[in-house]
């Protein structure tokens, strides 16, 4: 038998099947790459957005409470803090509210990552918040402080 024996006729559907199926693997992989590896990807910047946006919440209610009260809360323990933001104030007044996800069972203040935001007033003015990053582990390199 000859090559030439064979039909002439070749199916071109053939050829788009595997092209469709290498762009989806391609793609899968890209998604996959993205999402779930590497230190830069879009879930990890959006959970230290995310803190970012917290502390900022944290540093605004305190300084909010400073205008109202002429000094600072009397405590910059986690859940203490809270605890005065929250309304355990003289006057009420409700500074900061969060969602349940955004505390921990002890009424801290916890960043994406369920630790605790290490708060510490620097001086009568300035606050000091700190989530210990993806790793949980304050005083590593991806620990994100308020700028």
């Amino acid at each position: 038998m000859k090559i030439e024996d064979f039909p002439k006729y070749r199916t071109p559907l053939k050829g788009v099947v595997w092209i469709v199926r290498l762009a989806f693997y391609g793609l899968v992989t890209l998604f996959a790459l993205v999402f779930f590896g590497g230190r830069g990807g879009p879930l990890l910047m959006a959970h230290r957005s995310e803190a970012s946006l917290e502390m900022g919440a944290i540093t605004m209610a305190s300084k909010d409470y400073a205008k109202e009260y002429g000094m600072l809360p009397p405590a910059s323990e986690n859940y203490r803090l809270f605890a005065f933001l929250s309304g355990d104030n003289p006057r009420k007044i409700e500074f900061v509210s969060l969602k349940k996800s955004q505390m921990n069972a002890n009424r801290e203040m916890i960043d994406p990552w369920g630790t605790p935001f290490r708060i510490t007033f620097v001086s009568d003015s300035e606050i000091h918040v700190v989530s210990a990053g993806p790793d949980k582990i304050f005083g590593t390199s991806d620990d994100i402080p308020n700028e």
